[in-house]
């Protein structure tokens, strides 16, 4: 009756939301299981280049990351560009076919075939080549369907990564890399954690202890023309590597002074050296600035382990770890771990069962984090709860408030309008509001002390004893003591924000008053 038919595999529990309104007659279910290692020809060629084998692609794997919540319940992957973890689980293989800046590349096939085109072949990417790859996809959607290969195309609503300046579409890419392996000492992260003094205390726990436990390798290396320098010389043929420690060493290496050679890259690339005859060049890249960030503890008093100036050591001693550290919450994966795992990782105590070595620092310390307690503090926004951008206008120029207010009004007001890891909602009048309730009360109440003292002229150095005040003024500095003990226990436990509400309630409400 001129009604076309086609078959299709599809989630038994999303053949409603696939088809909607069209007549469907389900003929079969069955597990999904029995399509693993099933063969498909693909819609459409990629990129293959000459010496890459592509045999072990273009079959249908199972694996936890298909869902039910959209889609078909079947996923194309690629390797190459967000789907390495499964790619890999299942022996597929890594293909390129979009460069770095998101252009498509051209095709290239092995042994110099032609790319397959027309009837019921893959389409080859050759005419997309030199397109920006989310240009593409229009044109590579309306040639599909144009060959009955489309059923129906759709825009999907999902978590996607944007560049935040101009809100370019980016895209995930496979890139090989220098790792550290920070996963040798998972346990040690977790457990040097743990003596940690958190505030707030849930972060221990929660939002940085998560990160311990899902903890992967740090991918240490980096792609760029100038930055510091990963000190990794490799041979020639690939075979062997050189990690160097210090300058001093190089120049040994390299059988030259090297004084006034400047550390960062490109300038570090012309250093190569030989040994046994083989010539080592620098591996080209820089390293994570999140490195350096958490080699402070040692870059600051220029601590080299065994070739550290006299007295560098017992200053390390002296000052490591560090008794105290803040910075605002986003630092959880960024400044807060890499002082974490640099510093277990340099007083780990080795593990000779596995062939560990111990860290350069494990003689000076136990096994510790780089710092003994933190506050985390929350980020700072406008009057409305909204994040301050140029863009959106509503930054507030620091020197505004500074000039007008005063650096104490403000620090003030950020002590105490919240606790440290809450948002704070931020605006002039809001630093006013702080100055006029505890600073002008504080002066007015000086004022009205100084006018009288004045004119009593009383002899300050010899003030009378406490019990023969009158009843007010023992009240007032028992008052103190209990005041000093409150705002004493607080700090202590690194809580400003307590500390100074005290004191602002002592000065409003009692001092002032009474």
């Amino acid at each position: 009756d001129g009604v076309s038919e086609h078959l299709y595999v599809v989630a038994a529990d999303l053949v409603d939301s696939v088809f909607g309104e069209a007549v469907v007659e389900v003929l079969t279910t069955f597990a999904g299981e029995r399509l693993a290692q099933a063969r498909y020809l693909p819609l459409l060629h990629g990129r293959v280049p000459e010496g890459v084998d592509a045999s072990t692609g273009f079959r249908v794997v199972v694996d936890e990351i298909v869902s039910l919540d959209d889609g078909t319940g079947i996923v194309h992957v690629a390797p190459a560009y967000g789907d390495l973890d499964v790619g890999r689980r299942n022996g597929l293989p890594t293909i390129f076919s979009v460069d770095l800046t998101g252009m498509v590349m051209p095709e290239v096939r092995p042994g110099g075939r032609e790319p397959a085109a027309g009837g019921s072949q893959p389409a080859a990417a050759g005419p997309y080549a030199g397109v920006w790859f989310k240009d593409a996809d229009a044109a590579i959607a309306a040639d599909l369907a144009a060959r009955g290969l489309m059923y129906r195309v759709t825009t999907i609503t999902h978590t996607y990564p944007f560049n935040w300046r101009d809100g370019k579409p980016l895209m995930n890419v496979a890139k090989r890399s220098w790792y550290v392996k920070t996963t040798a000492v998972k346990e040690l992260l977790l457990a040097n954690n743990d003596a940690i003094g958190w505030h707030p205390d849930h972060m221990r726990t929660g939002r940085f202890g998560k990160w311990l436990e899902n903890n992967v390798d740090w991918a240490l290396s980096r792609e760029r023309y100038w930055g510091a320098t990963l000190p990794i010389w490799r041979s020639e043929d690939g075979s062997k590597t050189v990690c160097v420690g210090t300058v001093r060493e190089l120049e040994e290496l390299a059988g030259r002074d090297l004084t006034d050679l400047d550390l960062h890259r490109p300038y570090v690339d012309d250093v190569t050296f030989e040994l046994d005859g083989v010539t080592y060049r620098r591996e080209p890249y820089t390293i994570d600035v999140w490195f350096e960030s958490g080699a402070m503890p040692y870059a600051q008093w220029h601590y080299l382990g065994e070739d550290s100036a006299p007295g560098v050591e017992q200053t390390m001693v002296r000052n490591f770890p560090a008794d105290y550290i803040c910075e605002a919450v986003d630092q959880t994966r960024g400044w807060f771990y890499s002082l974490h795992a640099l510093g277990t990782l340099l007083t780990d105590p080795g593990d000779a069962a596995s062939g560990r070595p111990p860290g350069a620092l494990a003689h000076l310390s136990g096994p510790t984090s780089a710092f003994k307690n933190l506050n985390v503090l929350g980020h700072i926004v406008d009057e409305n709860g909204e994040k301050m951008s140029k863009s959106k206008g509503n930054v507030v120029d620091p020197w505004s408030v500074l000039d007008v207010q005063g650096a104490d009004a403000l620090r003030w007001y950020l002590y105490s309008s919240s606790p440290p890891d809450a948002t704070k909602s931020f605006s002039a009048e809001l630093v006013d509001d702080a100055l006029r309730d505890f600073f002008l009360t504080l002066w007015n109440v000086y004022g009205f002390f100084v006018m009288y003292a004045n004119l009593e002229k009383p002899d300050l150095r010899s003030p009378p004893p406490l019990e023969e005040r009158p009843l007010i003024d023992r009240w007032l500095a028992a008052r103190l003591d209990q005041l000093i003990d409150e705002v004493t226990m607080a700090l202590e436990d690194f809580d400003p924000t307590t500390a100074s509400r005290a004191v602002r309630d002592f000065v409003v409400d009692e001092l002032s008053n009474w």
